[in-house]
C-alpha cells in the first residue's frame, strides 16, 4: 500500500515537472480586427504546497505575479482566478498543454469591462 502511495504522488510530481522551466513566450490577441503581439520571458515552478499545481510566474508580463495552474500528464488548467497587478484586479482563466519544449496556453484575461482572449505560444529554455 505504501509503495502504491509514494507512486501516486511520484506521479503527480512528474506531472508538473514536465512544465518546470524559464520560457521565452509570445502572446497574441485580436482588437478591432487587427491581431497584437508582444514578447516577454516567464517561469513556471512547482507549486510548494500541491504536487498538482504549478506557479505560472509572469504570465502575460506580470512580473511578480504568480497564476496558479492545475497540471495533468501535460495539460494544464487554469481555473478563475484574481489577480492584481499594477493597480488593477485582473481575472485569468485558460488551459495550455506541453509537447516538447512548447507550451500552448489559451487564456482570458479582463480588467474591468476590457476582455482579451489570448493566446500564448512558449518555449522553453
Amino acid at each position: 500500500m505504501l509503495i502504491l502511495l509514494t507512486l501516486g504522488l511520484n506521479s503527480c510530481r512528474k506531472d508538473a515537472d514536465n512544465f518546470v522551466g524559464s520560457y521565452n513566450a509570445r502572446d497574441s490577441w485580436v482588437i478591432q480586427g487587427q491581431t497584437n503581439y508582444f514578447d516577454y520571458s516567464f517561469t513556471i515552478t512547482a507549486s510548494a504546497t500541491d504536487d498538482s499545481k504549478v506557479l505560472l510566474n509572469g504570465l502575460g508580463d506580470m512580473q511578480g505575479v504568480a497564476v496558479e495552474a492545475i497540471v495533468s500528464d501535460k495539460n494544464l488548467t487554469i481555473p478563475q482566478q484574481t489577480v492584481f497587478y499594477d493597480g488593477a484586479n485582473i481575472s485569468l482563466s485558460g488551459s495550455g498543454s506541453i509537447i516538447g519544449v512548447d507550451l500552448t496556453i489559451s487564456y482570458t484575461f479582463q480588467v474591468s469591462t476590457i476582455v482579451l482572449n489570448v493566446n500564448c505560444s512558449a518555449t522553453r529554455l
